[in-house]
């Protein structure tokens, strides 16, 4: 073979393999001569003479415009020109990526042009194809999605995809695209359609039959399944995962069909997306489903919190206000005792306070009130708070945070709340008579604060994990430092709230620890004094207000009842809500304190029907209950309460809210 042959032969195999047809347009004879495969591409005689307008005539109406502006830019700068565009083959539509060179004479006018074609009708459908099934969640869907654009885009009579059972020959069609045959829907085996089929399907291996009746492949006996099922032609493809046989996908048609090496590739590719498409649906209903249980968890957990802190505050109630009414009556006899029950109780409370907080904290559920605060406030505060655990584990405090220079932005509540945990924290591992030290200094633009014991120190381990909810340090097995392990996992939620961000050091056990935050500085200027957060002047104590308590907790209700006898309130109790109606009907009041969780009769509906006697219309209603999160004090305002006030009381508050009713 001489050079030029095999030249040529090697350009037609390389056309060929690309899936390329080149031709050429004579502009002065204005004769278009198409290699093979470029006839094939255009549905035109292949060897024939054909004019320029024919190939014009063939492109796409909507892509005519395209095609000729980019051929006449190319013309106009003797350059070359691509573009993808349609063709419209009989009764099919045909991407191609079309490129071309314009040739001129010496003199520069026009004498032809030679041109390539592509294909990318395939590349194009997958592309489609994937944005089709991207957002299809069930197997069935997917699959029958497939099925039906691949059945239109390759025109045949049937297209199925096929789930192989753990035999590896029994398959389930559970959905098909047809085109003027019969739906195949059901069980098959491989070897009804012979041998050859069950051995490539097994192998890995496309199965490709032209014409089952002529096939040497197919014997006599296996052609009765293809005829009941009308398949002339087919393509078949495994799709293996694993290893192992797991499904089938086919094209059929009801003649015969000389198939196309591209046309092969087509389906094995279609076939390969569809298990990867089925495998991602399935992750997804997998990732749904954890999600949905993780939600359904959070939400059993909120309800489960919500009633624990409910069934806790409620027995905690009476207690305190026993305890404040022996206190007021100036009892000494057990002066001790009542000590001890004043210190769990509040010890209690805070137990179920942190328990609730850090639920709310960590999922953004707790509302920030930033203002410009001195960090010495903030410090002061919370010292005032944790100063008699200090006190009681003899700890020498010292504060080095000066009075003025250290503004931040933040909610004083919150940030109190911070450095009232370090401490305690710090109290709590420290051993009794040990140093805790507070400092506080500006780094450029934020704020450092320090709380630093000499305490029994943190291993690496428990470093990387000090801010986690219920980490704690070794306490023997007394516990006798107490506390869930949330402190500083609030602590952490609150200061990155707040923009700021925490850390943990630690030489080693017992060699002391030293938590620090940092916060962003508000601006440097001074504050008027008023703007300084001060602490609360103690409220006036409560005069002859008329008060309406309503409590199924028979001892929260007497033991409120002789609080607010002693401070010099009119006192009315009831048990239940139609006992408390019956009160109400027959006289007035100023205050009603209501408990929420009330049988029968609930505390918001109890409201409503009092409201409706008209001598109460203007009645100061305050819901007083166990549940203490955000969404209860937000539906006990909405229900006409003028306050929510959380078990066991805050008398202080409580006092303020009578004191300002009576004004």
């Amino acid at each position: 073979m001489k050079n030029a042959d095999l030249n040529a032969e090697r350009l037609s195999l390389a056309l060929a393999a690309a899936r390329l047809g080149d031709w050429h347009w004579d502009a002065r004879s204005d004769v278009l001569t198409l290699s093979a495969r470029a006839a094939e591409l255009c549905g035109l005689p292949e060897g024939q003479a054909s004019r320029f307008a024919q190939l014009q005539e063939l492109i796409h109406e909507d892509d005519r415009e395209l095609v000729a502006a980019a051929l006449e830019s190319a013309i106009r700068e003797r350059g070359d020109y691509s573009v993808e565009h349609r063709l419209r083959v009989g009764n099919r539509e045909r991407w191609v990526a079309s490129s071309g060179r314009p040739q001129v004479d010496a003199a520069g006018e026009l004498v032809g042009v030679v041109g390539v074609l592509q294909d990318v009708s395939g590349p194009r459908f997958l592309l489609a194809m994937d944005d089709a099934l991207r957002s299809l969640v069930s197997s069935e869907e997917i699959t029958y999605r497939a099925a039906s654009l691949l059945g239109q885009h390759l025109n045949v009579d049937r297209c199925a995809y096929a789930a192989v059972e753990d035999d590896e020959d029994t398959f389930v069609i559970t959905g098909n695209y047809v085109r003027g045959v019969t739906s195949i829907i059901g069980r098959y085996r491989f070897r009804q359609f012979g041998a050859e089929c069950l051995r490539l399907m097994h192998a890995g291996q496309p199965y490709v039959v032209r014409d089952s009746e002529s096939d040497a492949r197919v014997e006599a006996s296996d052609r009765d399944a293809y005829r009941m099922t009308a398949i002339r032609g087919v393509i078949c493809v495994p799709i293996r995962k694993q290893g192992k046989f797991v499904a089938a996908m086919a094209v059929h048609t009801a003649a015969p069909r000389k198939w196309q090496p591209h046309e092969v590739e087509l389906l094995q590719q279609v076939a390969s997306r569809c298990g990867e498409s089925i495998e991602r649906a399935r992750m997804e209903r997998e990732r749904q489903g954890l999600l949905q249980a993780a939600e359904a968890a959070n939400l059993a957990k909120d309800e489960f919190l919500a009633m624990l802190g409910h069934e806790l505050r409620n027995p905690l109630a009476p207690i305190q206000t026993a305890l404040q009414l022996m206190r007021l009556r100036g009892d000494l006899v057990f002066q001790r005792e009542r000590t001890v029950i004043e210190r769990q109780v509040k010890h209690l409370t805070r137990l179920v306070d942190d328990l609730l907080d850090v639920a709310r904290i960590t999922r953004g559920q707790v509302e920030l009130k930033p203002e410009l605060v001195e960090l010495s406030n903030i410090v002061a505060r919370a010292t005032e708070i944790a100063a008699p655990l200090l006190e009681q584990r003899a700890h020498d405090l010292t504060t080095r945070v000066p009075a003025t220079g250290l503004t931040v932005h933040g909610d004083v509540a919150r940030l109190t709340q911070v450095v009232c945990n370090l401490l305690t924290n710090a109290a709590k591992y420290t051993p009794p008579g040990g140093r805790i030290t507070i400092t506080a200094t500006r780094e450029g633009d934020e704020l450092e604060l320090s709380v630093a014991d000499t305490g029994i120190g943190m291993s690496d381990q428990l470093l990387r994990r000090a801010f986690d909810a219920f980490a704690q340090g070794s306490q023997g097995s007394d516990r006798a430092s107490g506390g869930l392990g949330l402190g500083l996992t609030i602590v952490r939620s609150l200061v990155e709230r707040h923009g700021g961000r925490v850390s943990a050091r630690s030489d080693g056990i017992n060699r002391g620890s030293e938590l620090l935050v940092r916060l962003p500085s508000a601006e440097a200027h001074s504050l008027a004094t008023e703007r300084l957060v001060t602490p609360l002047p103690r409220a006036p104590a409560a005069s002859d207000m008329r008060v309406l308590i309503v409590d199924d907790n028979e001892d929260a209700a007497d033991m409120l009842a002789e609080m607010l006898d002693a401070q010099g309130c009119r006192v009315k109790v009831a048990y239940d809500a139609l006992a408390a109606l019956r009160i109400a009907a027959e006289q007035a009041f100023d205050i009603g304190l209501l408990d929420i969780g009330l049988p029968v009769m609930d505390g918001y509906e109890l409201a409503g029907k009092l409201r409706e006697l008209r001598h109460l219309q203007n009645v100061s209603l305050v819901a007083v209950t166990g549940y203490g999160q955000a969404a209860d004090r937000e539906r006990a305002i909405a229900a006409g309460f003028a306050e929510h006030l959380v078990k066991p009381l805050d008398f202080t508050q409580l006092q303020r809210f009578i004191d300002s009713a009576r004004r």
